[in-house]
């Protein structure tokens, strides 16, 4: 092999090193993207599971008042009662 074929195949695999580069950049800035997509939508699901848990919390705590406030009626109707007989 010649110097000149030599130059000319180190060349030759330059390029083709470099279009393998390109290509393995443009595959990761596609999954970067993906990557980014996800995690803006598990961003968006953590939110809402956020604000369901604090509705969730905030029924329990409705509930547990109704429930107490219940009790204590049933509580003065029963000295009530006791008292009236």
């Amino acid at each position: 092999m010649s110097l000149k074929e030599a130059i000319l195949s180190l060349k030759n695999d330059f390029i083709n090193i470099n279009k393998e580069i390109d290509s393995m950049k443009e595959i990761n800035e596609k999954q970067e993207d993906i990557i980014y997509q996800e995690i803006s939508k598990l961003k968006l699901e953590m939110e809402l599971l956020r604000k369901n848990n604090l509705l969730y919390k905030m029924t329990i705590q409705t509930l547990s008042d109704y429930i107490n406030g219940l009790s204590s009626f049933d509580n003065n109707n029963s000295d009530e009662e006791n008292n009236f007989y």
